[in-house]
This record gives structure tokens, C-alpha cells and sequence, in this order.
């Protein structure tokens, strides 16, 4: 996917934003395949499954997409769309450890944090 090709794209839910964005990251930052990945941290529908989830570990507000060389966060966002207070949690901590944590509302914003950070 050329980057014309991820801005002219039109997203209704953050899981399309999130599916292109993965798409674009692996056709343009191969050195990064196996090294960045999204967390499944959605929302369980049950009492039991999110207490499933707990005890192997899923930590609520995680970003969407986590590199690990270089390490960082990304939480991807439609334009309307807010964190969730764990989110602002999870933002603050990692900054507070040092570790960088990128909101993208948008695909300029995506691909710009790429560029700056990837390239």
C-alpha cells in the first residue's frame, strides 16, 4: 500500500484505521514485521472472559499497536473519538517511564510519527 493509497482511504471504526494502519507499516517498514503488533484488548463480553483475560495478563488501555525496536506506542483514533481513562492510565505511565506513547487521529499524524520515528 503506497502512502497516497493509505490517505485516500476513509475509515467508519478505529478497526479499519487499525487494520490499514498494520497493512501500511508492513509494506513500508519491513524491518519492523515481527517487531510492532496490536494487543487484543478489546472489550470482553462477560464477566468471565474479562476475568480470563486479567489472569493471563491483558492490561486495559494498552495502545493499539506496540513497537518494541524502537520501542513505543501508538493509539490510533478516528477524528471524534477519545481515550478511555485507562488509556490516559496507561499514556501517563509510559511517559513517565520514558517510553514513548503517539495519539493518531488521523493518517497525516500516523504516517508523520512513522517517518519521524522509523526512518
Amino acid at each position: 500500500m503506497t502512502k497516497q493509497q493509505f490517505l485516500d482511504l476513509v475509515f467508519t471504526t478505529e478497526d479499519q484505521f487499525q487494520a490499514a494502519a498494520m497493512r501500511y507499516i508492513n509494506n513500508n517498514y519491513p524491518q519492523t514485521r515481527k517487531l510492532c503488533f496490536h494487543v487484543p484488548n478489546e472489550s470482553a463480553s462477560s464477566d468471565l472472559m474479562r476475568m480470563k483475560l486479567a489472569a493471563k495478563g491483558v492490561v486495559p488501555g494498552i495502545p493499539d499497536i506496540v513497537f518494541v525496536s524502537p520501542v513505543f506506542g501508538l493509539e490510533l483514533k478516528l477524528p471524534n473519538g477519545t481515550q478511555s481513562p485507562a488509556q490516559k492510565i496507561i499514556q501517563e505511565q509510559w511517559t513517565k517511564a520514558g517510553v514513548p506513547y503517539y495519539i493518531c487521529y488521523t493518517q497525516q499524524e500516523f504516517l508523520s510519527i512513522l517517518e519521524n520515528i522509523l526512518t
